[in-house]
């Protein structure tokens, strides 16, 4: 039999975890995009942006970044539901972060 390897499918944008989560103040978000603009964000409960983790192109692959529970001013947000959304081209993908004292 003759069998065929093409291309590899390039990954869907997800996020893949938020540990711990609920999380007190500090909270590590894995994602996985593929290569090109990728957008990883914190909103609150009313869709108000409140920090831009990442806003930039990169390779594809499964990264990581640390969500120190701040705003984009510095400011530490309450204790509440927030929601990591990632965009990458026409694909946005969301998961919760909760967020206790």
């Amino acid at each position: 039999p003759v069998s065929a390897v093409g291309d590899a499918p390039a990954p869907a944008a997800r996020v893949i975890a938020v540990e711990p989560n609920p999380s007190n103040h500090s909270a590590t978000i894995r994602y996985e995009a593929p290569s090109g603009s990728v957008d990883l964000s914190i909103y609150d409960a009313a869709g108000r942006l409140v920090r831009r983790l990442v806003g930039q192109g990169h390779g594809t692959g499964v990264r990581s970044v640390i969500w120190n529970g701040d705003d984009d001013s510095g400011a530490r947000v309450h204790s509440g539901a927030y929601y990591a959304r990632l965009r990458a081209g026409p694909v946005t993908a969301v998961k919760p972060v909760v967020i206790v004292d």
